[in-house]
């Protein structure tokens, strides 16, 4: 990865340091982590997560090794097109900044009035997508991250 500016959104790929041997898993346990992170433009589209991102706070002048925050609040730069949106979304086209949106994974603090490029402070990760619960025949709530299909509600909400 070249060096870049403050703020760089960077999407997770692998864990540079993985506890596969026990010297490495010494290393795991007790140390910070260590992961491989790319540009989103680097990430096969099937495992970039919407949540699995970075946020760089250090320049990298030389050394490809920099300090990233994983969650919390943020300095960033976010490309306004609407002054009423409340999130941004990493912006397709540079990773420096993203772009404002009504939802999306980061949740915009405060920003600069106006729109265009402006400065923000933005909390990440959230989502806050709406949830819908459903229940199979049996009255059993079915649990989240497995498929279902709906088939229909026989006029009921």
């Amino acid at each position: 990865m070249s060096c870049g500016p403050f703020f760089y959104l960077l999407w997770i790929d692998e864990l540079a340091i993985r506890p596969d041997d026990p010297e490495s898993e010494q290393r795991f346990r007790t140390r910070l982590p260590v992961i491989d992170v790319k540009l989103a433009a680097d990430i096969a589209a099937a495992n970039r997560h919407e949540l699995r991102f970075l946020i760089l706070q250090e320049l990298l002048k030389t050394a490809p090794v920099g300090g990233v925050m994983a969650c919390g609040v943020s300095p960033a730069r976010v490309y306004v097109t609407v002054e009423a949106h409340d999130y941004a979304v990493p912006y397709p086209l540079d990773p420096a900044f993203r772009q404002s949106a009504f939802i999306g994974p980061c949740r915009i603090l405060w920003m600069q009035p106006g729109t265009g490029l402006k400065r923000a402070l933005v909390q990440f990760p959230v989502n806050d997508a709406s949830r819908l619960l459903i229940e199979n025949a049996s009255g059993e709530a079915i649990i989240d991250g497995y498929a279902c299909m709906v088939d229909g509600s026989a006029g009921e909400p």
